[in-house]
């Protein structure tokens, strides 16, 4: 699953619920402050293992 845009992580935790075992919600954000706070906030929830940050603008990111 992708979601462009992490923010504080919230929609990632709702998104990595869904997921079947084994799943991962990649997200991309060009902010490496805001992937600090997501990180802690997935960590807090119980996410983390089924969350994968990728940092730097998404379109530059899924071109290479």
């Amino acid at each position: 699953m992708v979601e462009i845009g992490t923010f504080t992580g919230a929609t990632t935790i709702a998104m990595a619920r869904c997921l079947h075992s084994g799943g991962t919600v990649h997200t991309f954000d060009a902010s490496t402050e805001q992937a600090e706070d997501a990180d802690r906030t997935w960590r807090a929830a119980g996410a983390a293992d089924r969350s994968r940050q990728h940092i730097g603008p998404a379109a530059l990111l899924f071109a290479g």
